[in-house]
């Protein structure tokens, strides 16, 4: 029984995992994590409950929750992989996560301790574990290619919570523990704002414009400014050009979307919520839709 997507599978004998409500609990790839290290799962009521990391009979580590229960192997072509949720081609339309918390954790405590440096961490206030903020975390911590940019990190930990996506990356944290830095749009894959740049800046190694990213002001552009502006990790969103239509569209890093029409050279940019985009950008896949409007 293999992940789709995922490298290796999980052996037969052990294909009874422990699920918790729909959240898969067992795990193919973390032998090394130490145990008693507190997991977050989220049981049918919605409501998450603190998990332990154990041990299952066939040596694969697992997770159990006091709300756990076992049942039948889930089907597991319903989970999406990884890489399509970083690709965005697989991310569920969930009405959550556009207002996250971007936390630093506070030095010498647990979060500081358990947090690789220059982690991505966001969580939603408001989703507990008796008392502990639920936050997803990405650190980079095996040189993965293309998360080298703090801006990128955040993507990733984003993505997981907002389509639930089964992942070890996940704990609760004592409130006290961690420092609120900014709030980031994680439908949109924004940075919407910085409350404290310093605290950031001093964790993650680089200044907060760059985490926000290039913002133009609304109206016609400068075209070698606009271009600038399109570098990776902005997206091509909207439909290709055709015919006599030479105009092609990008969501930037910090949010804007700008058209260029190729023939005259001339650009504009729109900020998010302008209403022109929804007359000119009418029929967006999911994905797009969602890169663009949230």
């Amino acid at each position: 029984m293999a992940f789709p997507g995922w490298q290796g599978g999980v052996p037969e004998r052990f294909a009874s995992g422990i699920v918790t409500g729909h959240r898969i609990a067992w795990i193919s790839a973390s032998r090394s994590l130490p145990k008693g290290i507190r997991r977050a799962s989220v049981p049918e009521n919605g409501r998450y409950s603190r998990s332990t990391l154990g041990s299952s009979p066939a040596g694969w580590p697992c997770q159990t929750s006091w709300n756990t229960r076992r049942i039948d192997p889930p089907d597991i072509r319903k989970v999406h992989p990884v890489s399509d949720i970083l690709d965005g081609e697989s991310l569920p339309a969930l009405n959550r996560g556009s207002a996250l918390t971007v936390y630093v954790p506070r030095p010498g405590t647990a979060a500081a301790r358990l947090l690789a440096p220059r982690s991505a961490v966001v969580g939603e206030a408001d989703q507990t574990s008796y008392g502990d903020v639920v936050c997803h975390f990405e650190g980079a911590i095996y040189g993965q290619a293309g998360m080298e940019r703090f801006y990128a990190r955040l993507c990733h930990a984003s993505g997981r919570l907002v389509s639930d996506h089964p992942t070890i990356a996940i704990a609760g944290f004592n409130p006290a523990d961690l420092i609120p830095v900014a709030r980031f749009d994680g439908r949109r894959q924004v940075l919407t704002e910085v409350t404290n740049a310093p605290v950031l800046e001093d964790w993650c190694g680089e200044s907060a414009a760059d985490i926000i990213g290039v913002r133009l002001p609304s109206g016609e552009a400068n075209w070698e400014d606009a271009v600038a502006a399109a570098e990776p990790p902005a997206r091509r969103v909207g439909p290709a050009p055709s015919g006599a239509n030479q105009v092609i569209w990008f969501r930037t890093q910090s949010g804007q979307v700008i058209s260029y029409d190729q023939g005259s050279r001339r650009a504009r940019v729109y900020d998010h919520g302008d209403p022109a985009l929804a007359v000119r950008l009418p029929n967006l896949s999911e994905v797009h839709h969602r890169l663009v409007f949230g």
